[in-house]
């Protein structure tokens, strides 16, 4: 008996791979490919797959909404989350949708046909690397089904600071902009990134901007007169992108470029990408400026979003 398995990641190159791998595999067989969660959740309905191997941040319905309506509608179906993402806040979330199990895409591919063979048992399978306090609480209420989504609820001054977040903003900006000290301001990102459950700007940003920890028309509300350095998640994908500024963009940054794009996905501040690559905060900054001019952005997270949906950067 073959355990059927249904591929969901907006990455072609990634679902290929995951195939091959997959089909190598004795008794396993791939029923389907998904780019986004809505073609996710309706082939899981046509296909009834074992399994569902689920990205978690797509375009469109994201890997936890997806997999809560699976789960709903189909609760035989196993599902096993594959990101890029250790943080709190994605961990939770795929266990609440009701996903039997979490893996890392820096896992080897045994471990992914380990998670799979697992769940179908009827097991949880968690990567070392994410188990512990964080999430043992889930993985003991895990057979009684998905539970409830919990939101988030920040204060204004707690949107006001992710709106500076995931903008780029450095605590000096942040601390000139709120009228309060720099000490504050850090204490305050701590608290707000530990109460997000996220590990790094980049997660922030993808939570601001997938998750709707920030809305469009709150942005819009409190935003004023800001210049555009101050865009914010919501805004982020009505700026234009046609297919010339695509190839342009891939061939015209430069290595260095795309070396300190890269630390800044790992949400590195200034201070830091210029010790990571021995230059001078100034030179840091202005590439930051030139990848910006090239990627017609206005601020890190929208730099962030559209490297990745240019294929520069992984998206998850």
């Amino acid at each position: 008996m073959y355990i059927a398995v249904l591929l969901v990641d907006d990455h072609v190159l990634m679902r290929r791979g995951l195939r091959l791998l997959v089909e190598e595999e004795q008794g396993m067989h791939v029923v389907g490919e998904a780019g986004d969660g809505g073609e996710a959740v309706s082939l899981a309905e046509k296909l009834s797959p074992d399994v569902v191997v689920m990205d978690i941040t797509m375009p469109g319905l994201s890997g936890i909404e997806a997999t809560r309506r699976i789960i709903s509608s189909r609760p035989q179906t196993k599902v096993v989350a594959l990101s890029i993402h250790a943080g709190k806040r994605f961990v939770e979330g795929m266990l609440q949708a009701g996903a039997a199990g979490y893996i890392l895409k820096k896992s080897t591919s045994e471990e992914l046909i380990k998670a799979v063979r697992t769940v179908v048992q009827g097991e949880v399978y968690l990567s070392p690397s994410i188990t512990g306090v964080v999430v043992s609480q889930y993985v003991e209420i895990l057979s009684d089904g998905p539970t409830p989504s919990s939101e988030v609820k920040l204060s204004r001054s707690e949107r006001e600071m992710l709106r500076l977040m995931v903008s780029g903003c450095s605590a000096e900006e942040t601390a000139s902009v709120l009228q309060v000290g720099v000490q504050t301001v850090e204490t305050s990102w701590r608290q707000l990134t530990e109460k997000l459950g996220v590990e790094n700007t980049a997660e922030l940003a993808e939570v601001a901007r997938q998750e709707g920890v920030v809305g469009r028309t709150e942005t819009q509300a409190s935003t004023g007169d800001r210049p555009a350095s101050f865009a914010l998640a919501g805004d982020v994908d009505r700026l234009p992108l046609t297919p010339d500024s695509r190839a342009q963009a891939s061939q015209l940054l430069t290595q260095r470029e795309l070396e300190v794009l890269e630390l800044v996905a790992e949400g590195l501040s200034n201070k830091e990408i210029a010790a990571r690559i021995s230059r001078s905060i100034e030179t840091v900054k202005k590439h930051i400026y030139n990848t910006y001019q090239k990627l017609d952005a206005d601020s890190r997270v929208t730099a962030l979003v559209r490297a990745r949906d240019l294929g520069i950067l992984p998206r998850s």
